[in-house]
């Protein structure tokens, strides 16, 4: 087998063909091809590196695990009282209730519209929100500063905090303020200052 080494001297003997520098490395089709192979499997390698495990690419794992791990577990137990609730004031669609704000039951119209009254389908949504609060609370930390390490741990923070886990299950409100406000956050953290994390 034509070594590495090999091929990083022949690589060397041709940048240096114009100095009139010889290596003395001879290379027939096959090994040239090889050499050839190599360095596309090495930049393959660099591309995985530099894209598939890059802060960004984190930020969307973690969010990924999060709407499934609400996606295979929110139908596991009955409506709560507080979403009949919303299911019937998304019936009588209104400017403001009596005890809450009208984008709770706007939320619940629409979940309604695009797919069903069933607790998979009213809780899809309050999900998406939850995966957002991930890829919300990733962008924050590489705003302020933050490299790969401390991406993953402020979205694991998030994946695991057993408030957003109950949140993010039920179609109430309490699943998108968090959402409002770190979008907010993230918006007024000047873009010049490094110096947080």
């Amino acid at each position: 087998m034509f070594s590495e080494s090999a091929c990083m001297n022949h690589e060397h003997h041709q940048r240096s063909s114009k100095l009139h520098l010889r290596s003395g490395i001879k290379m027939d089709g096959d090994q040239y091809a090889h050499c050839k192979n190599m360095r596309k499997e090495d930049a393959i390698i660099q591309f995985i590196k530099n894209h598939w495990t890059s802060p960004y690419a984190i930020i969307i794992y973690f969010a990924l695990i999060k709407l499934l791990i609400h996606l295979f577990t929110n139908g596991q137990h009955g409506y709560f009282l507080d979403e009949l609730y919303f299911l019937a004031c998304s019936e009588h669609l209104d400017w403001g209730y009596v005890d809450f704000a009208p984008l709770v039951a706007v939320i619940t119209k629409l979940s309604r519209v695009l797919f069903d009254d069933s607790l998979s389908a009213i809780r899809f949504l309050p999900a998406v929100a939850g995966a957002l609060l991930i890829v919300l609370t990733g962008l924050i930390v590489t705003e302020l500063g933050g490299k790969r390490f401390a991406v993953m741990l402020g979205c694991l923070c998030v994946l695991v905090a057993p408030v957003y886990l109950a949140f993010d299950t039920l179609l109430t409100m309490n699943a998108f303020e968090p959402l409002f406000w770190l979008y907010d956050f993230l918006r007024d953290i000047p873009r010049d200052v490094k110096y947080y994390v």
